[in-house]
């Protein structure tokens, strides 16, 4: 079977459950769970193996970006993606600085000056 399919007949069963249980929070919470699918289909169905396309082509860019000595600051409101931004970037031997929102004050300040053009320490 296709796995995007099976992907999609998943997602839609588990709205259809959500909504049965509580229309309050379901739109707000169906559209989180659909803008984390967009990051990486696990984040949404865990158990899924599809491949998350949004993953691979940033994987190319830093590839080129790598290539060309160059760095780049990378955002996602969901820290679940950060994380498997960073498992495919250790995994592939690019260094890296990590902030998220509970990364205290010193060590945010000691991980900026890091990635800074004079101190970088990213490849």
């Amino acid at each position: 079977m296709n796995p995007v399919l099976d992907y999609l007949d998943e997602f839609d069963r588990r709205a259809c459950r959500t909504i049965h249980r509580s229309r309050d929070d379901w739109y707000g919470h169906e559209i989180t769970r659909l803008c984390q699918a967009c990051c990486h289909p696990r984040l949404a169905v865990p158990d899924l193996r599809v491949s998350p396309a949004k993953l691979e082509t940033f994987l190319e860019l830093a590839e080129e970006l790598r290539e060309g000595r160059l760095r780049a600051l990378v955002f996602s409101q969901f820290v679940g993606h950060l994380d498997e931004v960073r498992a495919a970037l250790g995994s592939r031997g690019f260094s890296y600085q990590y902030l998220d929102g509970s990364t205290p004050v010193r060590e945010r300040e000691k991980r900026v000056a890091a990635f800074s053009p004079a101190k970088a320490n990213c490849s």
